[in-house]
C-alpha cells in the first residue's frame, strides 16, 4: 500500500524574507501560526492550448505558464500578551498591505499601530504541511479581510499568493502551542463598540476589507507578487434605528468615520478605524425578528490618514 496523507492534519509557518523571494526558512517550533480553515492550491496558473494539425494524428497540447501558488487561512483576532508587543501574526499583517508602527512607553499613544500602504510591502515565505505534505512558498503577499460577528469570535480572513515550487515529502510531526499566542476575546455587548459618524449602533456584524489587488507577475528573468491595487471596502450591519440616525439620509453626506472598539484584554483594545467612510446602496435585512439594515461603504484615505488603521493599544487611547 502507498502513503496517504491525512486531509486534517495541517500546519501552517510564516517568516519574513529579507530578500524578496529568498526562503526565509521559516520553522514549525519558532514561526507557527495558529490558523484556522488552510485552503491551498499548490499549482495556479493558465492553461495555453496549441492546436497540433497532423493530418487524422492532429491533438491539442496544453501548457500551464505562470505558474504560482494560492494559501488561504482564517487567523483569530487576538492581541499580544503585552502592550507595545505586536501580535503574533504580524508578519501576515505586514505581508497584507500594513506597515507596522511601534509605540513603546513613555509615548502617549503605547501599543501597536498598522495602517494601509500601497508600495513597500515586505514578503514572507510560508511552510504549509498537510500531513505528509511540505510545500514551501516563497515570495508571499496578499490581502485581508476583518469580519467580527456579534457574539462570536473576530477573525482575519487572509489570502496568500506566491512564487511556485513543487510539494516534497516529509512527515508530519505533533508541534507545541503557537508561540505567544493568548485566547482571543469574543465579541459581545461588553467587549465591543461599532460606530459611525459617532453614532454608535447595535451591529450584529462588520466587515472590513482591505481590497488588495495581488498578482503573479513574472517577466524575462524576473517573478515576482505585486499589490496591484487597493480598493478597501466595509460592511456594517445592525438594527435599524431611524431616530437616533437616518443613514438613508446620509448617501450624499461628506466622508464619515466608521470604528470598531475590541476590548481583548483589560490591558490591550483592538481598535479599527476608517476615517473617511463613503456609505453605498443600503438594504433591508432581518436580525432576530428587528428590522436591520446592511451598510456597504468605501473606504478613503484622508490627506492626513490612511485608509483603514488597525491598532492594538490601552482601552483608554484614542
Amino acid at each position: 500500500m502507498g502513503t496517504w496523507y491525512r486531509s486534517r492534519y495541517k500546519a501552517v509557518s510564516i517568516k519574513t524574507e529579507t530578500a524578496y523571494g529568498s526562503s526565509a526558512a521559516p520553522s514549525f517550533a519558532a514561526d507557527l501560526l495558529l490558523v484556522e480553515n488552510i485552503a491551498l492550491t499548490p499549482i495556479e496558473g493558465q492553461d495555453i492550448e496549441r492546436r497540433i494539425d497532423l493530418g487524422r494524428s492532429s491533438y491539442t497540447a496544453r501548457h500551464l505558464v505562470g505558474r504560482h501558488v494560492q494559501i488561504s487561512f482564517d487567523v483569530p483576532l487576538a492581541a499580544a500578551a503585552a502592550l507595545a508587543e505586536p501580535p503574533p501574526y504580524a508578519r501576515l499583517l505586514r505581508a497584507c498591505g500594513l506597515a507596522e508602527t511601534v509605540s513603546p512607553p513613555p509615548a502617549a499613544d503605547v501599543g501597536v499601530w498598522y495602517s494601509t500602504i500601497e508600495s513597500g510591502l515586505e514578503s514572507v515565505t510560508v511552510a504549509a504541511r498537510i500531513d505528509g505534505m511540505l510545500q514551501t512558498i516563497v515570495g508571499c503577499r496578499g490581502s485581508i479581510r476583518i469580519r467580527a460577528d456579534v457574539p462570536a469570535i473576530p477573525y482575519l480572513s487572509v489570502s496568500l499568493v506566491g512564487l511556485y515550487a513543487p510539494p516534497e515529502a516529509g512527515t508530519m510531526v505533533t508541534y507545541p502551542a503557537a508561540p505567544g499566542y493568548v485566547d482571543p476575546t469574543p465579541t459581545s455587548a461588553a467587549t465591543t463598540t461599532v460606530s459611525l459618524d459617532g453614532v454608535v449602533l447595535a451591529a450584529s456584524s462588520i466587515e472590513v476589507d482591505l481590497g488588495g489587488s495581488v498578482q503573479y507577475v513574472e517577466t524575462t528573468g524576473q517573478r515576482e507578487v505585486r499589490l496591484i491595487d487597493v480598493a478597501p471596502t466595509a460592511t456594517v450591519t445592525a438594527e435599524m434605528d431611524l431616530t437616533a440616525r437616518n443613514f438613508f439620509a446620509s448617501i450624499d453626506a461628506s466622508p464619515i468615520e466608521l470604528r470598531l472598539e475590541h476590548v481583548a484584554s483589560p490591558e490591550i483594545a483592538i481598535a479599527i478605524r476608517c476615517p473617511a467612510a463613503r456609505i453605498g446602496k443600503i438594504t433591508l435585512t432581518d436580525i432576530a425578528g428587528a428590522s436591520g439594515i446592511q451598510i456597504p461603504m468605501t473606504l478613503s484615505r484622508t490627506p492626513t490618514s490612511p485608509a483603514i488603521t488597525l491598532s492594538y493599544r490601552a482601552p483608554t487611547a484614542p
